[in-house]
């Protein structure tokens, strides 16, 4: 008997792994039963967020949320906190304004705010550069809210 014994011993059965694996996982399970994955906002488009020029102008700093926004190239940025727009800074006629056309001249002459642009505009090379480096600029330095659009039917 004592040899059967021995023999019994030193097989391998698969079915003591499988029951030790069955119990991990149960014990897993229910330990980690309470903790549940923190629920994702689902991230918005700005760009959905479409806005006409009057509704921007409302963004000037000196309405009730004090919010200043401005439009390059058919987007609108959020540059509130920044001194250059802020009442009384060095670019506060652009405070709710359209700056494509200004920035396209590279100009802060009042003529050029809230002249319509479109990107099929054809445009002076230069213009067009002057435009693409403000607005990578802005694009690098401040969030995006919303699309300009010139006539509210297209939204």
């Amino acid at each position: 008997m004592n040899d059967a014994y021995q023999a019994s011993r030193n097989e391998f059965d698969p079915m003591y792994y499988l029951i030790g694996f069955g119990i991990f996982v149960l014990l897993y399970l229910v330990i980690n039963k309470d903790k549940k994955k923190p629920a994702k906002e689902p991230e918005l488009d700005p760009r959905k967020n479409l806005m006409s020029k009057e509704e921007l102008r409302q963004f000037d700093g000196n309405g009730p949320t004090k919010q200043i926004y401005i439009a390059c190239n058919e987007l609108i940025f959020d540059v509130t906190g920044s001194d250059f727009y802020e009442p009384g800074g060095d670019y506060a006629k652009f405070a709710g304004r359209d700056l494509t056309m200004a920035a396209a001249n590279y100009s802060t002459d009042d003529k050029y705010l809230d002249m319509d642009y479109s990107p099929e505009m054809l445009l002076p090379v230069n213009q067009e550069q002057n435009i693409q480096g403000f607005f990578i600029n802005f694009c690098q330095k401040y969030r995006i809210v919303g699309k300009l659009v010139i006539n509210r039917k297209e939204q």
